[in-house]
């Protein structure tokens, strides 16, 4: 059967019927719907994580841009007040983040980028605290460069003495991995509980980032794929290898 139906549909002549119904199935299966955390699946996250999340949590938001995620973060999550630590190195971005958030106490405001190793990298970015600023440089782009400041999750844990992240959000346009492979001290003592990440961009294809990379750096964590009505588990297997961005959630496993 399997064969009759290839020999029957796999033809040159249906390809363009079924690039449409491709399309079609990737955006229902919530694929492509990252560029908002109203429209991606963040939202209903956010309200399953009030549910579980300890009081006071510390909550980390990596490529916190002019503060969106942080906002829903303060509205959401207003009844088990997280203490929230936003990293963002586009400096107009964070005087924004500055201006929003200053005045409040459990709020962390970090001008930095966080990444695989402490130091200075170059931000691409048009100077305009944009959406798309990423420390990943792509074939053509012609932004201009611009030098930051680099840490680490495991050294920033360490000076500050935080032995566990609550929930952890990142979304530095496909420079996500390197922020992970920064912070092995962190999760191999399982002071991690949760991520979120975004991942699909040409960006992550530069980087040589898979879903298949991700499992491997988190063996402990079970895998879930986000939708709009909550969080989905995923078994990993090559064909969800789908390069749309969208957003992925990773929950340590309970210790047995």
């Amino acid at each position: 059967m399997k064969d009759l139906l290839l020999k029957l549909l796999a033809r040159k002549i249906l390809q363009p019927f079924f690039q449409g119904l491709h399309w079609v199935a990737l955006k229902g299966m919530n694929y492509g719907s990252a560029n908002s955390p109203l429209v991606s699946g963040e939202t209903e996250l956010l309200r399953e994580l009030e549910k579980e999340l300890p009081d006071s949590p510390v909550i980390f938001d990596v490529g916190a841009n002019t503060g969106q995620y942080a906002r829903l973060v303060i509205e959401l999550l207003s009844k088990i007040q997280p203490v929230l630590h936003l990293f963002e190195p586009d400096p107009k971005a964070y005087e924004k983040l500055v201006t929003q958030f200053s005045g409040y106490e459990k709020i962390i405001i970090n001008n930095m980028a966080i990444g695989e190793e402490e130091g200075e990298l170059n931000l691409y970015t048009d100077n305009t605290g944009a959406v798309d600023a990423s420390l990943v440089k792509i074939p053509g782009d012609i932004r201009p460069a611009q030098p930051v400041k680099v840490s680490t999750l495991d050294s920033y844990c360490r000076k500050l003495d935080i032995q566990k992240i609550d929930f952890l959000k990142i979304d530095t346009e496909g420079y996500e991995i390197a922020v992970l492979r920064g912070a092995k001290r962190m999760l191999e003592h399982s002071g991690i509980e949760r991520i979120q990440l975004e991942h699909g961009s040409l960006n992550s294809i530069v980087m040589n980032a898979s879903l298949y990379h991700y499992h491997q750096l988190l063996p402990g964590f079970n895998l879930y794929h986000l939708k709009q009505d909550g969080v989905y588990p995923l078994r990993y297997e090559p064909r969800f290898e789908i390069y749309y961005n969208s957003n992925y959630y990773f929950k340590l496993k309970e210790r047995k």
